[in-house]
């Protein structure tokens, strides 16, 4: 396969009562996608036992009304290319997941949002899960934490330090927003408000001004909301930038797209194709550049898949009638190859993230 840079992808499907993921790599599997291939638990497994493929495996089920049965297993290849499972118990059906070092101890953890059923007015509370995860490469028990959104569960959330103090901090939205500080030993604290667009449908997070803070984008309507930290864990709305073609973005990431040292953003687009706004450095942008995917992709996700040090987009095109994603290759100034590598996924597919579960520092 020659040399590669291995990433990661969950893909999460929710169905009425439970949430099922896999996870595949690229750009290797792209290739095979090339002639059609779909992926299977069966393929992912054999993958996994062929020491070509380092390969993490990762699985997300939920049961709304059991919560014994909310799991996330996770499969790994240790040092000598054998595999083993991993499985969490969570007491909420899991939504969204994140992976961060959150108690600063080198060590990937695993943070998300899920449902808690109490029983009584409301029905149902949402729950910040976090498994934290030793040296060994276990994850201790589960750590749960109170946030805001209830009934609904936020439709995207992020993990960055806002407020400069080296500990990793939780931001969420739906509806509203709010981010949770982090203390630094894998716990929050209570949620703090921020404002967002109205019903925003996703957000990311880059320093867009340069000044050494995180901000943050949040994406809604035809809309994209620049919102500037102070690096305290506040943030004040400083850009709203209207889509040129009305497109109705559905998801959001930010990169460095055309390596001036400035950041940019990418949004995916109810109109089949992503957006790509490059950077001035002071919280503006250039007119956005479109640039043609699957059908309605939603999320969107940043990496060099193929190790040319230039970033590639990925998205999982959620309207798709065979479940496509997409990948587009960037050249580095801001610009993608036409749409030409896509795969299929599992039907139901609804969400996926990138990262490597088994990489010990």
């Amino acid at each position: 396969m020659g040399d590669r840079t291995i990433r990661s992808f969950i893909f999460l499907s929710l169905s009425a009562a439970f949430i099922f993921g896999t996870i595949v790599t690229s750009p290797d599997i792209v290739k095979a996608a090339e002639s059609g291939w779909q992926a299977s638990i069966e393929d992912i497994l054999e993958l996994l036992s062929n020491d070509q493929f380092q390969l993490d495996f990762v699985t997300v089920s939920g049961n709304f009304f059991a919560e014994n049965e909310n799991t996330v297993s996770i499969l790994l290849r240790n040092d000598n290319s054998k595999l083993f499972r991993s499985d969490l118990v969570s007491s909420v059906r899991p939504i969204v997941v994140n992976a961060a070092d959150i108690n600063n101890d080198g060590y990937q953890d695993i943070i998300g949002v899920g449902t808690q059923l109490t029983g009584g007015t409301p029905p149902s509370v949402s729950k910040i899960t976090v498994f934290l995860r030793n040296g060994n490469g276990v994850f201790e028990p589960e750590m749960l934490f109170d946030t805001v959104f209830t009934p609904n569960n936020p439709k995207s959330t992020i993990i960055a330090d806002f407020n400069n103090d080296g500990k990793m901090d939780f931001l969420a939205v739906e509806g509203q927003g709010v981010v949770h500080l982090g203390n630094g030993d894998g716990a929050f604290g209570s949620a703090t408000n921020i404002p967002v667009l109205d019903k925003p449908a996703a957000v990311a997070t880059a320093d867009f001004n340069n000044d050494g803070n995180m901000d943050v984008v949040t994406v809604g309507n035809t809309s994209i909301e620049i919102l500037l930290g102070d690096g305290a864990g506040g943030f004040e709305s400083f850009n709203t930038i209207v889509l040129y073609m009305n497109e109705r973005p559905n998801s959001v990431a930010t990169a460095d797209f055309n390596n001036d040292g400035n950041m940019d953003v990418a949004t995916s687009n109810d109109t089949d194709n992503i957006s790509i706004l490059l950077g001035n450095g002071d919280g503006t942008f250039l007119q956005e550049q479109n640039f043609r995917t699957g059908v309605n992709p939603g999320m969107i996700l940043v990496a060099d898949l193929n190790s040319d040090g230039n970033q590639d987009v990925v998205t999982l095109n959620i309207f798709d009638q065979d479940k496509i994603i997409s990948v587009l290759f960037g050249d580095g100034a801001g610009r993608f190859d036409p749409r030409t590598n896509d795969f299929r996924v599992q039907v139901g597919s609804s969400s996926m993230a990138i990262g490597d579960f088994k990489t010990f520092p």
